[in-house]
């Protein structure tokens, strides 16, 4: 275990001897706003030739080329120096029936590639683990929580939001939503929406046993779940 003295020495071991007893008192929160200053702004430390290195096959790479990154022992991070690029891959995703380009990293929830990229916001973020529905969408016409899906996992599957349900919001769930006055403040609709679509393309005709079931995992804080099971069975036999 590594010891942290007050002047902010370390005393490494293993993997980190070569740190050892090197100062770096500068990566430590600071009283004032006990948060962790930007690598902007640690000035000559940071452009100690010491703390540079060249990670060869560990280094995160654009082509063929290999950048230096600032290592913190203390931290366990790799931080890039001041001003240096990131170049992300490119995706091709169909959203709606249309193809959209979107630059991000690998990681990326789908969540945020249609909120903060595509500009498609009536997909909502509920808890970010994909257990309250919020974020729901279809995938290839599959319920899918967004928020835990990776961008890197869709390859050439379609997306279908809330907004390409239906050009006109006349899909019959819809509809049927509005005849029950179902929303209060409507934040999870969208996702329970989404997810009743879905098992009424797999189901026609769901018992009330199948309704309960398959959207249990749909979370309404507002606690409209009667109607929200009577607008199902009123937008199943619209479809019928």
């Amino acid at each position: 275990r590594e010891h942290w003295p007050l002047n902010g020495s370390v005393y490494g071991r293993n993997d980190f001897s070569q740190w050892t007893q090197r100062d770096f008192s500068f990566l430590l929160p600071t009283r004032k706003t006990n948060r962790l200053p930007r690598s902007a702004e640690f000035g000559q430390r940071g452009k100690d030739p010491a703390l540079l290195r060249d990670v060869g096959s560990d280094a995160s790479t654009c082509g063929s080329t290999k950048k230096q990154i600032l290592k913190s022992p203390i931290l366990g991070l790799h931080l890039l120096p001041p001003n240096q690029p990131v170049n992300m891959p490119v995706y091709q995703l169909t959203i709606n029936g249309q193809s959209r380009e979107v630059d991000v990293a690998a990681d990326t929830p789908v969540l945020w590639v249609l909120r903060d990229h595509i500009q498609l916001v009536g997909t909502k973020y509920g808890c970010g683990i994909g257990q309250c529905g919020a974020c729901t969408v279809h995938i290839d016409g599959v319920a899918m929580r967004s928020c835990s899906l990776p961008v890197s996992a869709i390859g050439d599957k379609t997306i279908t939001t809330i907004e390409g349900l239906s050009e006109k919001g006349d899909h019959p769930v819809q509809q049927a939503w509005i005849e029950h006055d179902v929303a209060q403040c409507g934040y999870c609709q969208a996702g329970q929406i989404m997810n009743a679509a879905a098992m009424l393309n797999d189901t026609p005709n769901p018992s009330d046993e199948e309704i309960s079931a398959r959207m249990n995992g749909n979370i309404c804080r507002c606690g409209t779940y009667t109607r929200i099971h009577a607008a199902i069975k009123t937008a199943a036999e619209k479809m019928s």
